[in-house]
């Protein structure tokens, strides 16, 4: 079979695989973990009205600058209306253009065809990707991640060419332009267009070396946005507090590894473990990792074109292992999974059939977890519910299952779980409070609103009124922005 056929069954396979196994997220329903402020709730993407668009281009919403991602909910709400359905299916789609794009990359860069396919089948079918693709407000990831692959697509162009270079360096930069305004992480991708560069285009550096500084630049005004949107970052705190922060996101880059290597036990939240364990597993776990960013320093040192792989897995974890103190999820791992897929593939390169033989296993023990782990995701209870990890977590898990119950009607179950995590973490946070104190309040239980803003009181302190902060979140509901703001300013990092 010639190559330009088995190019185009491949491209039928990564569209019908993805879809069987992702196709019944579509009578899934919204979940009540963001879906509520990107989508059900939010009156920004209800149109394109000229407000709506300034908004989007003008101001962060919920802490993030994502006009694009916005504006896809917005064409969602004008295709579908507010129904999960659609945009369910919008990004399933968008996943299935991402598949087939790293396929065509792969393929450009390893110069075969059925080991692409299989680490383009491996990056479609893999569990962690389960969250990325069915959870609507990921979409980001979704989104910037096609705008990535396309630019990088194009920004790599065909090997030794110099034909068309202002196209592919224009088209490049416009689409690391539409990745930024989709999720804030694509400021690593001028990174891997350098390091594409560096690692098998050494003669384009030069004449590109303009754009890098104008790409420089502009990561570097986005840096400063970022920080300023994440003052968190900033607060070192003494040499204690910096060391237990690197060996905890040291953990978290092992944790990362290995749920690529090893997908079991997949969680909503992951409790990262010690870093330096008093125990052979632990040690094992640190060296490994120590062992991979050394083979990645060697390989950049030694100009080994291997490297390219190992600096697009880092670039796309480091931000969310060292900067920002987010929880390990499996989201964060959707671009960085192809970089260790293309490591595999440059290691075994002189041998492609082994490299597939090895890639279509790993496809074929994925698929059925991935399929099952779809499952999860039908509706809030069953996610909230799946959630097999708990200690800090716990409080979060409560108050997003007693959300679920109220917005199913069950008042009762509501007022149990809110009770049962109050009582649990009682000074914690205030969402749970606040919450049982509007459900009694709707309910027509004054009684119990009364004895629980009493209690507030006595716990937070004579100058937290729990009636005055309910009315004032009422007023401000409508803008999740000021909601945050507000709730920050009355109870600081603990909001």
């Amino acid at each position: 079979m010639s190559n330009t056929r088995l190019s185009i069954l491949s491209v039928l396979l990564l569209i019908i695989l993805p879809m069987l196994i992702f196709w019944r997220a579509q009578q899934y329903d919204f979940v009540n973990w963001d879906d509520d402020l990107y989508v059900y709730n939010n009156p920004m993407v209800r149109s394109f009205e000229p407000d709506n668009v300034k908004a989007w281009f003008t101001k962060p919403y919920i802490g993030m600058y994502v006009p694009l991602t916005l504006a896809s909910y917005a064409l969602d709400d004008m295709l579908y209306g507010v129904s999960a359905q659609g945009y369910h299916r919008t990004g399933l789609i968008l996943h299935i253009i991402n598949g087939v794009l790293v396929f065509l990359l792969l393929r450009r860069m390893f110069g075969c065809v059925v080991a692409p396919l299989a680490g383009a089948l491996l990056f479609s079918l893999h569990p962690v990707q389960v969250e990325s693709v069915i959870w609507i407000s990921q979409r980001k990831s979704l989104l910037f991640s096609f705008f990535f692959l396309l630019g990088l697509f194009t920004w790599s162009g065909s090997p030794g060419k110099v034909e068309g270079e202002k196209r592919r360096l224009f088209w490049g930069t416009v689409l690391f332009v539409a990745a930024i305004l989709s999720k804030i992480t694509a400021v690593v991708i001028p990174l891997v267009y350098f390091s594409y560069d560096y690692f098998f285009e050494k003669q384009r550096l030069a004449r590109r070396s303009a754009w890098y500084l104008a790409f420089l630049i502009l990561a570097a005004v986005l840096g400063i946005v970022t920080l300023a949107l994440y003052p968190d970052v900033l607060r070192v705190g003494d040499m204690a507090a910096i060391k237990a922060h690197a060996a905890h996101q040291l953990s978290a880059l092992a944790l990362y590894l290995q749920l690529i290597v090893w997908p079991s036990d997949l969680d909503l939240f992951y409790a990262v473990p010690p870093a330096v364990a008093g125990n052979l597993l632990g040690l094992l776990t640190v060296g490994g990792v120590l062992l991979f960013l050394m083979g990645v320093f060697l390989s950049v040192r030694w100009k080994m074109t291997i490297g390219f792989w190992g600096c697009w897995t880092l670039f796309f974890l480091v931000p969310v292992c060292s900067l920002f103190r987010v929880p390990v999820g499996d989201r964060h791992l959707y671009m960085p999974l192809v970089g260790m897929i293309g490591l595999l593939l440059m290691i075994l390169k002189s041998r492609p059939r082994l490299a597939a033989a090895l890639l279509f296993a790993a496809v074929m023990a994925c698929a059925p977890i991935s399929y099952a782990r779809t499952a999860v995701w039908q509706n809030g209870g069953t996610l909230w519910e799946s959630v097999k990890v708990r200690g800090d977590f716990y409080y979060r898990i409560g108050v997003h299952m007693a959300r679920h119950y109220e917005d199913a009607g069950e008042s009762e179950k509501a007022i149990a779980v809110y009770r049962k995590v109050i009582d649990a973490h009682w000074k914690y946070l205030p969402y749970a409070h606040i919450n049982l104190y509007g459900l009694y309040r709707d309910q027509g239980d004054f009684a119990g609103a009364q004895e629980l803003a009493l209690r507030f009181k006595m716990e937070f302190g004579n100058d937290f009124d729990l009636e005055s902060i309910y009315t004032t979140l009422l007023t401000l509901k409508p803008d999740p922005q000021k909601v945050r703001s507000y709730l920050h300013g009355l109870f600081g990092d603990n909001v």
